[in-house]
């Protein structure tokens, strides 16, 4: 059976988004990291274990997540987070790693909408990934469609549907003189939290 790993930057996305789909599929294993805690899910699954990697900085990451790969050899490592793709394949790159690497893209982030040179340190990154991973997974159109402009094996990209969202329930209860609007997001202002106070206040 294939030794699969899971990293993502935070615990709470795989509590709340992703661990209901990793369960069902259940011809493999999976060993989930994330820096500095591990998840508490309310249930037990048996096809995946939970570890965690000391994080304080990006080269105490480098250094934690090369002795991993180094001691446990995974086959396939599936990585939510730019700095965490990036790690992963520089690691690949310089160390020659014989993982394949499956790179999530579940937002672009902020650095895209920033200055010049934040912009052009992104695409950096993001040719490097690509270069490195065995396909990319895109959870909506617009990060697919930026892709397309940059990769040039359209074989390599893939969008599924979202994660997270399992049922959304829908009301037929009329409203009267109201209208009713749910954000689903994270409280920043980069997902868009001050632009929906503003319409909520109109």
């Amino acid at each position: 059976m294939k030794k699969i790993f899971v990293i993502s930057n935070t615990s709470f996305s795989i509590e709340k988004f992703r661990s209901h789909y990793l369960s069902k599929i259940k011809d493999f294993n999976f060993t989930i990291y994330t820096p500095n805690e591990i998840p508490h899910f309310t249930k037990k699954y048996k096809n995946i274990e939970l570890k965690k990697f000391t994080s304080k900085n990006i080269l105490d990451d480098f250094k934690n997540l090369y002795k991993i790969f180094e001691k446990e050899n995974p086959e396939v490592i599936i990585v939510y987070s730019f700095k965490y793709q990036l790690i992963a394949s520089v690691l690949k790159k310089i160390f020659n790693f014989q993982y394949d690497i499956l790179s999530i893209i579940a937002g672009l982030g902020s650095l895209h909408l920033s200055n010049i040179f934040n912009r052009i340190f992104f695409y950096s990154i993001v040719k490097i990934i690509i270069a490195m991973s065995k396909f990319i997974i895109c959870i909506n159109p617009d990060d697919l469609n930026y892709f397309k402009q940059i990769i040039k094996n359209e074989n390599k990209i893939f969008l599924i549907p979202t994660e997270g969202v399992e049922k959304i329930k829908k009301t037929k209860k009329k409203l009267k003189n109201n209208k009713n609007f749910i954000i689903f997001a994270r409280l920043i202002k980069e997902k868009g939290i001050i632009d929906y106070i503003k319409t909520s206040i109109i």
